[in-house]
């Protein structure tokens, strides 16, 4: 198949603007995949640098939107264009990351505990974080590779760096840790609150056996409020803000490989009994 693109520049004004029409030249192997969809658009005949008459002017009202998230290859191709990190290492990076929970998801979601330590590097050893710092180091290791320079230098140097870096963080390790732990105990409680109990004054929680890896739903009131809810095992489960309109508990969401449900939390509810199918 052969499609031709005209690009038109206007300029109206001082302010530029442009348009773009597709038409298919020869449509090839298009005659044999219909599922291919191209909206075609036909300009008049328009010579350049021509003058042409301002017939309306409309004004649209619309909002920006923001930059699309990252996934992990256009993570690790924005690594590149920064000079950071290595080929071998830029994978091991963005895995990283996701081990240890600072982000999430795909298209990439920075987790609570991402934003925690971002925030106290930010705040109190702002170095650690510098893209530039970083960058040297990268371009003095394939300096070494180059033999352009010796690992003694490039090591005599970074320790001087580190040493001052390593200093900072020691002073503040104290406030840094506070903050951390503030920030790491909001978010698990976020990521374990379901809603209020039922049946007293506490919390319905998710609570995982880290042993066995068995989870269910439990009140903060334990031992003395004994109000549980099962879980399906080795199911992701996230809580939302919703609740069920059949019986005014909970609702969490559960995720079954590519397939996401909303799920009261009593294995009772009648919405569940809607849901189920008629056994044959």
């Amino acid at each position: 198949a052969v499609l031709e693109t005209t690009t038109v520049d206007v300029m109206l004004g001082a302010q530029p603007y442009f348009f773009a029409a597709t038409v298919i030249k020869s449509r090839g192997w298009f005659e044999f995949y219909p599922y291919v969809k191209i909206d075609e658009k036909v300009l008049p005949s328009i010579q350049g640098g021509a003058l042409l008459p301002v017939l309306d002017v409309e004004i649209s009202e619309g909002e920006t939107k923001p930059p699309f998230r990252y996934n992990p290859a256009s993570l690790i191709r924005e690594l590149e264009a920064k000079g950071l990190g290595t080929k071998a290492t830029r994978a091991e990076i963005v895995d990283t990351l996701y081990r240890r929970r600072y982000i999430k998801e795909i298209p990439m979601k920075v987790t609570g505990a991402g934003m925690a330590v971002i925030g106290a590097l930010e705040r109190y050893v702002p170095e650690i974080i510098d893209e530039e710092l970083t960058r040297r180091f990268e371009e003095s290791v394939e300096k070494i590779r180059l033999k352009e320079t010796s690992k003694e230098v490039v090591l005599s140097e970074a320790k001087k760096e580190l040493v001052k870096v390593i200093a900072e963080f020691k002073e503040k390790e104290s406030e840094i840790g506070a903050l951390l732990f503030e920030a790491f105990t909001v978010t698990k409680r976020k990521q374990e609150f379901v809603g209020s109990c039922s049946e007293c004054d506490g919390e319905l929680r998710i609570v995982k056996n880290p042993k066995t890896g068995k989870q269910f739903i439990g009140c903060s009131g334990y031992p003395k409020c004994r109000n549980s809810f099962p879980l399906p095992q080795k199911v992701p489960v996230k809580p939302t803000d919703k609740t069920c309109n059949a019986c005014g508990l909970p609702m969490v969401g559960l995720s079954f490989g590519r397939k996401k449900i909303l799920s009261c939390i009593d294995p009772n509810c009648t919405s569940k009994q809607k849901r189920a199918k008629p056994k044959k």
